[in-house]
C-alpha cells in the first residue's frame, strides 16, 4: 500500500511540473540588449547614420519596448527613423536610426525586447549616407 502511495504522489508531481512549464512557457518576459560603442572614423565628414538592426529568429511575435541611442559621452539622441515600433514577426527584422553630424563620435544601442520566447540578434552600425557600413558591432545580452 505505502508503495502504491509512494508511485501515486511521484506520478502528480511530475504531471504538475508539466503543467508548471506550460504555463511558464505563456509568461511575457523582458530581455535588455545592447551594441556598441561604434565609432565610424575620421572618414566620416558631414552627415552619417547611427543604425540599430534587429532580427527576431524566433517562433514568436517580439516587441521592442525600449529602443536608444547613446554617445559616447552617454547623451541620449533622438531617433530619427523606426521601423521597430511595431511588433517584429518571426522571421522578420528592424531598424532605428538617429542622422548625426558629428564626425569623431562613437554610437551605442540599447533595446528592451518583449515575448513569451525572446529569440533576437542584432547589430549596431555607422553608416555613411550613401548607405556604405563604416562600423559594425553586434548586440548583446
Amino acid at each position: 500500500m505505502d508503495r502504491r502511495l509512494t508511485v501515486v504522489a511521484i506520478a502528480a508531481l511530475i504531471g504538475l511540473s508539466g503543467i508548471a512549464r506550460a504555463q511558464e512557457s505563456s509568461v511575457t518576459q523582458a530581455v535588455r540588449y545592447g551594441g556598441g560603442p561604434a565609432y565610424g572614423g575620421y572618414a566620416v565628414t558631414g552627415s552619417a547614420l547611427a543604425v540599430c538592426r534587429v532580427f527576431n529568429f524566433g517562433a514568436t511575435a517580439v516587441t521592442i519596448t525600449v529602443r536608444q541611442i547613446f554617445t559616447n559621452a552617454g547623451d541620449l539622441v533622438a531617433i530619427n527613423s523606426d521601423t521597430c515600433n511595431v511588433a517584429v514577426l518571426p522571421g522578420k527584422s528592424c531598424a532605428y536610426s538617429s542622422q548625426y553630424s558629428m564626425s569623431q563620435v562613437a554610437y551605442s544601442c540599447r533595446l528592451v525586447a518583449r515575448s513569451t520566447a525572446v529569440n533576437i540578434s542584432g547589430v549596431v552600425e555607422i553608416q555613411s549616407l550613401h548607405g556604405e557600413i563604416l562600423a559594425a558591432l553586434p548586440l548583446t545580452k
